[in-house]
């Protein structure tokens, strides 16, 4: 008996997650996705090239959540520590730690699922110590110890500091499990997906290409970000509550801050070529229907972000990317095989891809594989929407 062919639709950290452990289990598989313009990168305009990378437990109070990014950031360390001693140093992996500190108003709004809300300094530092991480409020005259390009004096008020905290170079990464899978004998396949091929009995043959091509499996796997929710659709609704997300790369600094920065209503992180990589609110607010962002929002946003570095540098914009940022409905992830398709789909839908993506692609393949359910995917599965719409 020959053994199924496995097609994974979608380019960014989940698809690659899941072709990887695929390949690396010695399957057939095939990776599908990107616009087809530039068959030297599969990534397009995921989400996956606009992400902060931020590994975080930020504004999550769901155990069960929490749980699952806690193995996500493991799984992502364990690697690095892999290619370590392979001795291929993981240039895609940064262990920075990250500060935190609030205004008058507030502090930087975090897309998360429907439970969240906006906590204090102290109401996240006493939430991750009870969750067992290391979470340490600090007076702002320690603030130079943990970041010396921060000034001590702009910040008002206690200040959070989380070793923990990371980020990753998720382009990066994505690219090296796309790499390392074809070497493994994965096919990837460049070009836009149109819609999934269906039989009468509701099973899924694989998926049509906006060109008119096909690219039949016995199973499919729909990690497509923002368009798995559409691609999915006749045969299962996944609701939505996507954003409109910005990131601003700078021009290279001089002297760019070390750890990631939570300033309020922005954050900032330095890139590995010396570029703060930028997110805010105010952003994502003056978005146009266009797609653009005044210019005006952008130097009051880099204007902020100067405000609370030593000698204020002008920052200088380098690029700007927009472009939806994928959320589930409930805010949390939607992973496993889909009922009534005889095996034929799986999903893998969620926002926090930095935190998560790399785990839940090895957790979706061994479970296809295998044939057993997950413990940790249990609270995430796509059938608890399809329970609703029974009701």
């Amino acid at each position: 008996m020959t053994s199924p062919h496995y097609l994974v639709i979608g380019t960014g950290i989940l698809g690659s997650a899941v072709v990887h452990r695929l390949a690396s289990r010695g399957v057939q598989v095939t990776l599908l996705g990107g616009d087809g313009t530039d068959a030297a990168d599969a990534l397009g305009a995921s989400a996956t090239v606009r992400t902060f990378g931020w590994l975080n437990d930020a504004g999550v109070n769901i155990p069960e959540y929490s749980a699952l990014r806690t193995i996500g950031k493991l799984a992502l360390a364990q690697r690095q520590v892999k290619d370590a001693e392979l001795g291929e140093a993981p240039v895609w992996y940064h262990q920075s730690g990250r500060l935190d500190w609030e205004g008058k108003d507030g502090r930087q709004e975090l897309p998360a699922h429907q439970d969240a809300h906006r906590e204090t300094i102290r109401e996240e530092a006493a939430r991750l110590a009870s969750q067992g991480q290391d979470a340490y409020v600090i007076d702002s005259a320690a603030i130079e110890q943990y970041e010396p390009a921060l000034d001590p004096n702009t910040i008002v008020g206690d200040a959070l500091w989380v070793p923990e905290d990371a980020w990753v170079d998720l382009p990066g990464f994505a690219r090296e499990l796309q790499r390392e899978a074809a070497q493994a004998g994965a096919q990837i396949v460049h070009g836009a997906v149109d819609a999934l091929l269906t039989d009468e009995n509701g099973a899924v043959l694989g998926a049509r290409l906006k060109d008119g091509s096909e690219v039949r499996a016995d199973r499919t796997i729909v990690a497509a970000g923002e368009a798995t929710a559409d691609l999915a659709q006749p045969v299962i609704t996944i609701p939505r509550s996507s954003t409109t997300g910005v990131t601003v790369l700078t021009a290279p600094l001089d002297n760019p801050p070390r750890t990631i920065l939570r300033a309020p209503f922005a954050g900032a992180r330095t890139d590995d070529q010396g570029r703060l990589v930028i997110v805010a609110d105010p952003l994502e607010a003056a978005v146009t229907p266009e797609g653009t962002v005044p210019q005006e929002a952008l130097d009051a946003t880099l204007t902020h972000i100067a405000s609370f570095l030593k000698g204020r540098p002008t920052l200088t914009v380098e690029q700007v990317l927009v472009g939806p940022r994928p959320i589930p409905g409930d805010g949390l992830p939607v992973v496993g095989a889909v009922a009534g398709t005889g095996d034929t789909l799986a999903i893998a839908f969620t926002h926090s891809g930095a935190t998560v993506g790399y785990a839940l692609g090895r957790l979706l393949a061994d479970e296809l594989l295998d044939g057993l359910r997950a413990q940790v995917l249990a609270p995430f599965r796509p059938e608890r929407f399809q329970a609703e719409a029974e009701w």
